[in-house]
């Protein structure tokens, strides 16, 4: 590994959606969130990914983390949401080494308007 600069990033999104939706469906496209990171930081030359870490919760009760340690891996899920919910506070916390934090933070406002509209659509 070269001396790439280490970035972090943290980022609080809170998302108020037009529609209820369904835990299942919520962590399905959280999950496509981090796969589209994942991807988006290999593809930018991210030499390794100290962590990107997603925890959300609908009223501070109940919680979902989805964790990624490793490019190669799966997303690692611990959910303890609602059923259905249409607000939900997201923080996410992300170290990598290689990517500037202004190119990661375009990609996550991306990614962010993917799923507002995602939800917001009338589904």
């Amino acid at each position: 590994m070269t001396e790439a600069s280490s970035v972090i990033l943290n980022k609080k999104i809170k998302f108020s959606l037009l529609r209820t939706v369904t835990k299942e469906e919520f962590i399905g496209k959280i999950v496509e969130f981090a796969n589209s990171v994942v991807n988006f930081l290999i593809n930018s030359g991210c030499e390794k990914i100290g962590h990107i870490n997603f925890i959300a919760t609908t009223d501070g009760e109940d919680y979902l983390q989805v964790n990624i340690t490793e490019c190669a891996e799966r997303p690692k899920i611990k959910d303890f949401l609602r059923k259905k919910f249409n607000k939900v506070s997201t923080t996410l916390n992300i170290i990598e080494f290689g990517v500037k934090k202004e190119q990661i933070d375009n990609k996550i406002n991306e990614e962010i308007e993917n799923i507002e509209a995602y939800f917001n659509s009338n589904k």
